[in-house]
């Protein structure tokens, strides 16, 4: 057989046998009525502001970290690369990422995260408020830690604040692991109390959970 792109000799085992190989098969040249349909089918899609086409696209249905949006898009263009939705979680994601203990915990209308009360309580992101949401809606017995935990990270003293506390458990909402969190982890088993940390995949059901109950979208319509 001949092959539609290379115009050598094959066997035709390759796909349909209109191609010798795979780097064949994707260098063959569209009809315009082929590239018209391709061209229509990307329209619309987008990665917070950029405009992707179709080879940037290398890997779909990712659930996003921050908001946890199902169906986002990852670009193989180098400076475009994350993990988010959108240009508001990778903001979000990265005051996640830039922030330190020493910052001085839980400090109200601080950063750009998605702050606010529910019943009474203050969340400084979306993972505290689906945390607290539930485990109100549950029954929990929890509260806004007060403890004020010492640590040490370069050398330098810090204090760490926990999200919350449930009877004598402390619990912690992340969007990734770092190397503070397990020195913050350790910090707080050597002061006498256990800890979890939860990240994205343990906060997930919670809210499919707080989504179904309360027949909301965006968890942030729980605020007060």
């Amino acid at each position: 057989m001949i092959c539609k792109s290379c115009e050598n000799d094959h066997d035709g085992s390759f796909g349909s046998g209109n191609f010798c190989s795979r780097s064949c098969a994707n260098r063959r040249n569209h009809s315009s009525g082929t590239k018209k349909k391709i061209s229509n089918s990307l329209k619309g899609k987008r990665y917070g502001n950029a405009k992707f086409s179709r080879h940037q696209i290398i890997a779909m249905d990712r659930v996003c970290p921050v908001c946890l949006k199902e169906d986002i898009f990852i670009t193989s263009v180098p400076s475009q690369i994350t993990i988010t939705c959108s240009k508001e979680c990778y903001v979000e994601h990265l005051r996640i990422q830039s922030k330190r203990a020493n910052c001085g915990g839980c400090r109200e209308g601080s950063g750009r995260s998605k702050d606010g009360y529910y019943q009474g309580i203050y969340c400084n992101s979306r993972y505290e408020l689906i945390f607290l949401a539930y485990h109100l809606d549950i029954g929990s017995n929890i509260k806004r830690c007060d403890l004020k935990i010492p640590y040490t990270y370069d050398d330098e003293p810090h204090i760490y604040h926990p999200d919350f506390q449930i009877d004598d458990k402390i619990y912690e909402t992340k969007g990734f692991h770092t190397e503070v969190v397990d020195i913050k982890t350790k910090a707080v088993i050597n002061f006498g109390y256990e800890i979890q940390v939860l990240y994205f995949e343990e906060l997930q059901p919670m809210l499919f959970h707080l989504q179904n109950k309360f027949n909301i979208k965006d968890i942030i319509e729980l605020y007060d």
